[in-house]
This record gives C-alpha cells, structure tokens and sequence, in this order.
C-alpha cells in the first residue's frame, strides 16, 4: 500500500523562502512546522492568515492545528478528509 504523502517535496524550506512562496501566493498544501523557536512559526501562521483566504472564507475554509494540542492522528484524519 502507497503513501498518500509519498509524493510530497522532501527539502525543507527556509524562513524566507517560506514567506517569499506565500506573499507571491505560492501555496503549500500543508505547513508542518516544528522548532523551539516560536516567533518564526507565529510570523509564518500571520502571514498564511494574512494571504490565503478573505475573512469572509475563514470560518469554513481554514483549519489551525497546535502539536501541543492535538495529535498526529488527529491530524491526518483532518488531512484526508479535506
């Protein structure tokens, strides 16, 4: 049985390619992020909110997931379901 990931680019991206790819609105499926630096990701996370859907689109559209909080499981089952 396949990965539904196995596909998915394996390079790891830097901070301003990341916010570069998202103000030009090139768009990952998925962010994972992960790090002991918090103020990296919460820029990131501002600047998705900021660029990817209207306000107006947000309540339907937009899920923000905390590793903290939630589970791996948790969330792929949101992953696949989308």
């Amino acid at each position: 049985m396949h990965s539904p990931f196995e596909n998915m680019a394996k390079k790891e991206y830097t901070y301003e390619e990341i916010c570069r790819n998202i103000v030009a609105k090139k768009f990952a499926p998925v962010y994972i992020m992960m790090g002991d630096e918090p103020f990296f990701m919460d820029q990131i996370t501002d600047l998705l909110l900021e660029n990817v859907l209207e306000e107006s689109e947000r309540d339907f559209n937009q899920i923000i997931m905390y590793g903290a909080i939630n589970s791996f499981c948790q969330l792929i089952l949101i992953v696949l379901h989308q």
